[in-house]
């Protein structure tokens, strides 16, 4: 179930974006994403985490995965879906919340309209990780 309040938390690593990520759509503490995301995966706050870990967080976390969608496969509205972006940014991933079509980015803490962000970030849609 998507949330109907995101509380606004800036990643804490270089590659902890997903953590901060699946703790806004989930409504938890980044310690408690935190400490379970170090049960998949050894240093995922550098490393970063791929789709299935992330997955496998929120299974652990909620007891249920999130929904992955290929937004250019379905009839979703990326302008007023909420979830967890997976986007390509050259060579890079990174993963913002996505609230009701709103961006927020927790590398910089900063809310955007989502073609904005798209487009001044030179930013591919990967997928929309739904709760």
């Amino acid at each position: 179930m998507a949330p109907s309040v995101i509380e606004p938390t800036v990643q804490k690593s270089n590659g902890d974006c997903v953590i901060a990520s699946i703790a806004m759509i989930l409504g938890l503490p980044y310690h408690d994403v935190s400490k379970v995301a170090l049960t998949v995966k050894p240093a995922p706050h550098e490393d970063g985490i791929t789709m299935k870990e992330a997955q496998s967080i929120c299974k652990k976390l909620v007891g249920h995965l999130f929904q992955s969608i290929n937004p250019k496969g379905t009839d979703i509205d990326l302008d007023s879906d909420t979830g967890i972006l997976w986007l390509r940014m050259g060579r890079d991933y990174h993963a913002v919340v996505l609230f009701e079509g709103i961006v927020y980015n927790p590398a910089d803490g900063l809310i955007w309209n989502l073609h904005a962000y798209l487009a001044t970030k030179k930013a591919h849609v990967v997928r929309l990780l739904r709760p």
